[in-house]
């Protein structure tokens, strides 16, 4: 949706983004299990679920 913040002299930048899934595990939890490689920080994901 965005990049913004960005920090040439220290490669950095803060982004923002949609990820659609089509799963069919009901016990697998996106707000524990998600991971972003090479982040320092991630929010707390808002999860939207469509039954």
């Amino acid at each position: 949706m965005s990049v913004h913040d960005i920090n040439f002299r220290d490669k950095e930048y803060t982004m923002r983004f949609w990820l659609w899934f089509l799963y069919t595990n009901p016990d697998f939890d996106f707000s524990t299990q998600l991971d972003i490689p090479n982040a320092k920080s991630i929010d707390t994901p808002e999860i939207i679920l469509i039954v």
